[in-house]
C-alpha cells in the first residue's frame, strides 16, 4: 500500500457497499428467525426441508461475502490506518469459517432428519437461533469498525 490512503470517494462507496451487503444478510437472518418462531416442531419432514431452503441461500451469500471482506482493500487498510482495530478485525475474520461450518453442520443435520423427530427439531432450532445471534453480533461488530474507522476517525482528520 506504500502509505497511500484510498481516495475518500472510493472509501465511501466501498463502505456503503459493505453496509448494503450487511443489510441484505440481516434481512435474511430476520426472515429465518421469524420463520423459526412460526414453525411448529411436529412437522419434521417439511420443517427440515423448509429450514434447508432458508439456510442454503444464506450459505451461498455468506461464503463469497466473507471471502470478499477478507480480501477487500477496505478491510485490509483498517488495521494499517487504525491499529486498535487489528485484533478485533482478525478475530472477526477467524470467525468467518466457524460460522460457515456451523451453517453447514445445521444443514447436514436438517437433511438427515426423518420421521417425527420433535426433540431433534427443537435442538436444531435452538442451534439455528444461536447461529443467528452470532451472525447478528458479528455483522454489527464489522459495521461498527467500519463506522468508527472510516466515518468517525477519517472525518475527524478532515
Amino acid at each position: 500500500m506504500g502509505g497511500e490512503r484510498m481516495p475518500r470517494k472510493n472509501v465511501r462507496a466501498l463502505c456503503e457497499e459493505a453496509f448494503e451487503e450487511h443489510k441484505q444478510i440481516s434481512h435474511m437472518m430476520l426472515d429465518l428467525e421469524e420463520w423459526l418462531d412460526r414453525q411448529p416442531p411436529e412437522r419434521a419432514d417439511s420443517w427440515a426441508r423448509d429450514l434447508e431452503e432458508r439456510l442454503q441461500p444464506l450459505l451461498d451469500v455468506l461464503g463469497p461475502h466473507f471471502a470478499e471482506e477478507e480480501e477487500s482493500t477496505l478491510y485490509r487498510e483498517v488495521p494499517v490506518e487504525f491499529p486498535r482495530f487489528d485484533k478485533p478485525l482478525r478475530r472477526l475474520f477467524e470467525e468467518h469459517q466457524k460460522i460457515l461450518d456451523d451453517i453447514g453442520e445445521i444443514l447436514s443435520c436438517a437433511r438427515s432428519l426423518s420421521g417425527p423427530a420433535k426433540d431433534e427439531i427443537c435442538k436444531l432450532s435452538l442451534r439455528t437461533q444461536m447461529m443467528i445471534t452470532t451472525m447478528k453480533r458479528h455483522e454489527s461488530e464489522e459495521n461498527e469498525i467500519l463506522q468508527q474507522a472510516y466515518w468517525d476517525d477519517l472525518a475527524a482528520c478532515d
